[in-house]
């Protein structure tokens, strides 16, 4: 099984690390911003098969980088 690694996450000044009117609603960074994830919340209804498909979108994007 995989070792956990503990990263405490601070609030990233939005407008510094994503500039474009687009930028997600929720953006989280470890202190250094060498990790960030962010969020977009949508009032949406998610069925199962979209979320494998989403999934599964995620996975390839994550590999080609």
């Amino acid at each position: 099984m995989g070792q956990k690694i503990k990263v405490n996450f601070i609030k990233l000044e939005r407008k510094l690390k994503y500039p474009s009117g687009n930028r997600p609603e929720i953006i989280k960074s470890n202190e250094d911003e060498s990790i960030a994830v962010t969020l977009n919340v949508i009032d949406s209804l998610l069925d199962e098969e979209r979320v494998w498909e989403l999934t599964m979108k995620m996975q390839m994007n994550m590999l080609k980088q």
